[in-house]
C-alpha cells in the first residue's frame, strides 16, 4: 500500500535504500541481490538506474510516485493497495501514472484495490467499482455498468460532480444538500436519507440491503421489489 511513502522515511535516505528496506528487512538478501533487485525495480517504473544515488527531494511528484510503486513491488505481491495514488499529481501526469499501473498490471498479474475520489481514475482503472457512504457500500458492479448507468442516488450525484471527458458533454445537475453525518453517530435507516433527493418516509426507518437491480447490485428502497 502506499499513499505518502516518503511521510515515515528519514530524509536523509536515498532512493535506492528506500526500495531495498523491505528486501533488506524480509528477505535477508545479500548487497550484490539487493542492489540487481533495486536496478530492475527502478527500470520497471520508468526510472534510470542513477535514481538510487539521488535523494527523494530531487525528483518531481510524479518521479516520486514511481519511486513508490516500485518500493511496493519489492517483494512480489499479488495485490497492491492504491490509495489515492494520483491525488496530489498533474492532470497530465496522472495518466502517465495510471497507464504505468495498468502496464504493471497487465505484465505483472497485480490485482489492485484502487481507492479515490477521482471518479475519471477509477472508471479508468477498475474492472468493478463499489461506492461507499459513511462506510458502507450503496452500489457494486462492473465498472462499465457503474459508470454509465448509475443505479444509486448518491452514485448518481458523484458522476454528474465530476469533470465531464469533454467540454461539451451535457450532465444532469444533481445538487446534494446539508452536510455528510458523523460516521460515529450516523442516521438511522438508509445513511444516505438526510441527504437524498429521492428520499422517501421508510428511508428514514429501514436500512436498504444490496440487491440486484439495474444490472449492480444497490442498497436503495426505490428499486426494492413490491
Amino acid at each position: 500500500m502506499f499513499q505518502d511513502p516518503f511521510a515515515s522515511l528519514s530524509p536523509r535516505m536515498r532512493v535506492g535504500a528506500i526500495i531495498a528496506e523491505p528486501l533488506v528487512t524480509h528477505e535477508r538478501l545479500e548487497g550484490p541481490e539487493v542492489a540487481s533487485r533495486v536496478a530492475r525495480l527502478l527500470d520497471v517504473v520508468g526510472l534510470p538506474a542513477r535514481a538510487r544515488d539521488l535523494f527523494p527531494h530531487e525528483f518531481s511528484g510524479g518521479q516520486r510516485q514511481r519511486i513508490a510503486i516500485a518500493r511496493a513491488l519489492a517483494l512480489s505481491p499479488r495485490l497492491v493497495i492504491l490509495d489515492e495514488p494520483v491525488s496530489a499529481l498533474d492532470v497530465s501526469i496522472r495518466a502517465q501514472i495510471l497507464n504505468l499501473l495498468r502496464d504493471l498490471q497487465r505484465d505483472l498479474g497485480l490485482a489492485y484495490l484502487f481507492i479515490a475520489h477521482d471518479l475519471a481514475a477509477v472508471a479508468h482503472m477498475s474492472h468493478t467499482i463499489a461506492v461507499m457512504y459513511l462506510g458502507r457500500i450503496v452500489e457494486v458492479g462492473a465498472a462499465t455498468d457503474v459508470a454509465s448507468r448509475p443505479a444509486h442516488p448518491y452514485t448518481q450525484a458523484l458522476f454528474a460532480a465530476a469533470l465531464p471527458a469533454h467540454p461539451d458533454e451535457a450532465r444532469d445537475g444533481i445538487v446534494l444538500m446539508g452536510e455528510v453525518p458523523s460516521p460515529l453517530n450516523p442516521p438511522a435507516g438508509c445513511r444516505f436519507h438526510p441527504r437524498c433527493p429521492q428520499v422517501m418516509p421508510r428511508c428514514s426507518e429501514e436500512e436498504p440491503q444490496l440487491q440486484a437491480a439495474a444490472g449492480v447490485a444497490v442498497a436503495c428502497h426505490l428499486y426494492d421489489k413490491p
